[in-house]
């Protein structure tokens, strides 16, 4: 198998119309996927035309950490027709890049969907902008009542601005809920360690964690969804059992 597959798509040679702009160039390094996926992708590139195509293509990309070719996908797609899920995982990936400014721009437009909300909450946060993130995270508090994501990101807001009392009521609120992760009791115990309140503080910061969990984000579990073989099936049912210990999943 070769290590490299190179796809050169002429505008002459696929259904789009006339007016569409050119299909691009996109050579893809499938010498680390999955026999079963890459044999999907080849197909999949190679009879691409629309910009629903083009939208799954990213997504098959995006699944198997085929970030460039992902972008020039999802970009290609958005030039065909706009759309909010490819807006979104555009978004989501130009900023897992570290281009956190120009995935809050390809989010901008997306006032509907919550998660668009609180990840540029969390992305103006990276960017030291804690009014804007403010915003963004009450906005997606008012979009979706249940998301845990908005809650964390105005307490780790609170935290930044040394308003610690207000973190210890927004995290509190979530255990009173009965919303337990360890990344929640890892944040009211930093809180608590910024109010003063050492014994507290110690207690709740004992073996606890700081990785985050993972957010309720249904557009980006549908794209991880096209990840195919063995071990995305494997992936899959870990994740499964892993959601079933959380509360937030």
């Amino acid at each position: 198998m070769r290590a490299i597959f190179l796809i050169i798509l002429f505008l002459g040679a696929i259904s789009c119309s006339n007016d569409s702009p050119p299909a691009p160039v996109i050579s893809i390094d499938l010498s680390q996927i999955d026999p079963v996926a890459t044999t999907i992708i080849q197909k999949k590139t190679t009879l691409a035309t629309s910009a629903e195509d083009w939208q799954e293509l990213g997504k098959i990309y995006h699944a198997h950490d085929l970030t460039d070719a992902a972008i020039t996908a999802y970009t290609y797609a958005l030039s065909l027709k706009r759309e909010p899920q490819t807006q979104y995982l555009l978004g989501v990936i130009l900023a897992k890049k570290g281009n956190y400014q120009e995935g809050i721009d390809m989010l901008s437009s997306i006032s509907s969907y919550a998660p668009a909300q609180w990840r540029q909450g969390f992305w103006n946060l990276d960017l030291a902008r804690p009014d804007l993130a403010l915003q963004h995270f009450n906005a997606a508090k008012k979009l979706d009542q249940t998301a845990v994501a908005p809650i964390i990101g105005l307490a780790r807001t609170h935290l930044l601005l040394n308003q610690p009392e207000q973190s210890i009521a927004l995290l509190q609120g979530l255990l009173d809920q009965n919303v337990k992760h360890s990344y929640i009791t890892f944040l009211l115990g930093t809180a608590h360690q910024r109010a003063g309140n050492t014994t507290v503080a110690e207690q709740l910061l004992l073996g606890t964690k700081s990785g985050q969990p993972k957010w309720k984000d249904p557009w980006l579990d549908e794209m991880r969804y096209h990840k195919f073989g063995f071990a995305a099936d494997l992936n899959r049912a870990i994740a499964k059992i892993d959601a079933n210990k959380l509360e937030e999943a």
